[in-house]
């Protein structure tokens, strides 16, 4: 009877696995739903393969050192140069405002022609710092706690603990920010986000998988 369970188990897995392929190989990233990303994203039998592929390519996948060894299984690779469409608008929202207006050696030279390719205006810079600003606020906060963290390993806990009590307000205000500027620039903004700044992201879970409940909080802002 267990046997049976278990291979009852890696056929659902295969089922639930060939449905999420079943979205349109044609698709470009930018138009996948919410849904569409979720469901390709927390299927475990395509993370492995994720996994397995970017082992192949010997890629670097990130090991941990600590007592538990589940804590350094890695469960996924996620490489914005291959499937940029598993990641979801807002985190990438997030790294083109950080990588834009908050660090200090800002990135925008560097996707300038991108931005033109897309579409976008010629005053698109000036014009999405000015939507987002609240947003880049908090996100410009955290950065200035982290640096703060860095330089002083004394105070290292007191400011983590600052930029975990940031972290809802960060997470919250994403989405309205993301909406102002898809509302300004129309679908031309979702194309750069997906076919730029996605395509230097990169993500590996350690130890335990995504779930659909974190990624769907994280997709709509953290809105109840």
């Amino acid at each position: 009877m267990k046997r049976w369970s278990v291979m009852l188990g890696f056929l659902l897995l295969g089922t639930l696995a060939n449905a999420a392929r079943s979205v349109d190989a044609t698709k470009p990233p930018w138009a996948w739903s919410v849904e569409e990303r979720i469901n390709r994203r927390t299927n475990p039998v395509l993370a492995t393969e994720r996994v397995r592929a970017a082992m192949r390519a010997e890629e670097h996948v990130p090991r941990v050192t600590s007592n538990s060894a589940a804590s350094t299984e890695v469960l996924d690779v996620i490489d914005g140069n291959i499937n940029p469409e598993l990641f979801l608008p807002t985190e990438i929202f997030e790294r083109l405002l950080t990588l834009s207006f908050v660090v200090e050696d800002s990135w925008r030279p560097s996707w300038e022609r991108a931005a033109r390719d897309a579409g976008l205006p010629v005053d698109f810079w000036n014009r999405l710092e000015t939507i987002s600003a609240p947003y880049v606020t908090e996100l410009r906060w955290r950065y200035d706690l982290l640096q703060r963290a860095k330089a002083n390993p004394a105070q290292r806990s007191q400011f983590e603990a600052q930029i975990l009590g940031l972290s809802p307000a960060i997470c919250r205000d994403s989405l309205p920010a993301l909406a102002k500027a898809r509302s300004v620039f129309g679908p031309n903004f979702d194309r750069f986000m997906y076919t730029t700044i996605a395509r230097g992201m990169s993500k590996t879970v350690f130890g335990t998988r995504e779930s659909r409940d974190q990624l769907l909080t994280k997709a709509k802002g953290c809105a109840e």
